[in-house]
This record gives C-alpha cells, sequence and structure tokens, in this order.
C-alpha cells in the first residue's frame, strides 16, 4: 500500500473575492484493511477566495461543552505550510479580521504545555500547542489532533480568517502526524490525498479530502501525474521540476 502524499490541483480562471459558509458532502466507500471491510468518508468543503491570492473554508475546532456545537471557524487552507492553528479567545492577532475566536476553555483542548513559534512568508504568530477533536465537516473527524492555540501574530495585515489549515508534508510540523495523515491512518478515508478545484464566483471552488473529485472535471478529460521533488528542503513544499514555461510567445527554461 503506498504511502506517498500525492495532492491533484484543478484550476480554472478564479475572479473576486467570495465567502461561503462551508457545506458538507459525505462520499462513501470501502476500503479492506486486515481482511476487514471499513466504511469510509471523504469530507468536501466549499472555499471562497481572496483576491485570487488564498483559499479558505470553515472548520470545526471540537464542541462547546456548554451547547454541544461545534465550533465552526474560517482558515486558510495552505500548501505552503503543515501546521493547523486557529485564534483563541483573548489573542492579542491583528490577522484575524474573521472576529471569530475560540474559547479553548470550553472545548475537550488538551495543552502540551508547550510553546510554539511559527513563521511565514508574511506574517508570524505563537501559541499553545495541544490536541482537540477537529471536524472536515460534521462526520469526518479526527479525535485527538495535533493544533496550535495561537495567541498573538503580527504581520498578517488584518487578514479576514481565523487561522490556518496547513495542506503540506507533516516534515513541516515538526514530523507531526497532520489532519489527513490521521484521517487516513484511522480508515476514515480511502486514499491520503485532497483535490481543490479552483473555480470563478459563479461555480464553487471546494477542496475534497481523501478521493478525487470528478465533480468540477470536464467529461473525458485525462489526469495527468508527475512526481513531487522531495529532496533536501522542497520535501516541506509540493515541488515538481519543469523542462521550460511558456506564456504567450515568451518561452523561459
Amino acid at each position: 500500500m503506498s504511502t506517498g502524499f500525492k495532492s491533484l490541483l484543478l484550476v480554472t480562471l478564479v475572479v473576486g473575492v467570495h465567502l461561503q459558509s462551508a457545506t458538507i458532502e459525505l462520499h462513501k466507500q470501502v476500503r479492506q484493511q486486515d481482511g476487514k471491510f471499513l466504511s469510509l468518508a471523504s469530507g468536501v468543503v466549499d472555499l471562497g477566495n481572496k483576491n485570487n491570492l488564498s483559499y479558505y473554508g470553515q472548520i470545526g475546532f471540537g464542541k462547546n461543552t456548554q451547547t454541544g456545537e461545534i465550533n465552526w471557524a474560517p482558515v486558510i487552507f495552505d500548501t505552503g505550510s503543515s501546521w493547523l492553528w486557529v485564534a483563541t479567545e483573548g489573542c492579542e492577532c491583528s490577522g484575524v479580521g474573521s472576529g471569530v475566536y475560540v474559547n479553548l476553555k470550553d472545548t475537550d483542548f488538551k495543552s502540551s504545555n508547550q510553546e510554539v513559534k511559527l513563521a511565514y512568508g508574511k506574517g508570524q504568530g505563537q501559541g499553545e500547542l495541544g490536541t482537540m477533536t477537529i471536524y472536515l465537516t460534521e462526520e469526518v473527524s479526527y479525535a485527538h489532533q495535533a493544533m496550535i492555540g495561537m495567541q498573538s501574530d503580527s504581520g498578517f495585515n488584518g487578514g479576514y480568517t481565523s487561522g490556518i489549515f496547513g495542506l503540506s508534508h507533516k516534515a513541516g510540523a515538526n514530523n507531526t502526524p497532520t489532519l489527513i495523515d490521521n484521517l487516513y491512518a484511522n480508515g476514515t478515508i480511502a486514499q491520503k490525498l485532497f483535490t481543490i478545484s479552483l473555480r470563478n464566483e459563479s461555480q464553487q471552488s471546494l477542496i475534497t479530502v481523501g478521493e478525487v473529485s470528478y465533480t468540477n472535471v470536464v467529461a473525458g478529460a485525462e489526469f495527468k501525474y508527475v512526481n513531487l521533488n522531495l529532496t533536501s528542503s522542497d520535501k516541506y513544499y509540493y515541488t515538481f521540476l519543469v523542462d521550460e514555461v511558456q506564456l504567450g510567445s515568451t518561452t523561459a527554461s
């Protein structure tokens, strides 16, 4: 059984700024493991678009211990990082433009009593490392996912979400298993992959975790795969080698 982490990106032109609440779609599959047949699901989350640069949707950070309701918060789905984090109540966070904070004290969050500092190409922050139940959708969740409750940040320039869902390899998170790693390991999803479909405003963008989504694929289209470059610093990102790039009549090689 392959343990590689594949990503498949289906891209169409995306225009404007678009935010919709997460919707839930469930696909049942069956995978045979150690002679047992497991019932599987894949989660589909609608994505909003910010200036054609980043895409975001809502995931759940535990349930409120008082009401039993899932704490939904908008996060950026980021292929260039690996950690999952959300702004906590009381966070000195200039980058949380959504105004949504999660009170970890009212959830199943268990602290590791360890502070983590994160640095991105633009912006940085620090927070408390711990585990809690993370809901990709209401039906697709993992009970002991490592994540960070962000307590302060700087450099994110106002933002419009409450956190970041890192989609890259666990190597970028000190080899801490990602949500997709764990959903695959416990048999919740059939394949350790995700599909991102980037569409224009009238044709909803979405991310599908656990299977290849054919929702927005033109009939008869053929998928082509390339090997990812996982050497040296590239192991933290999804990169691959190209012979040349052509834009109009201009070619660079």
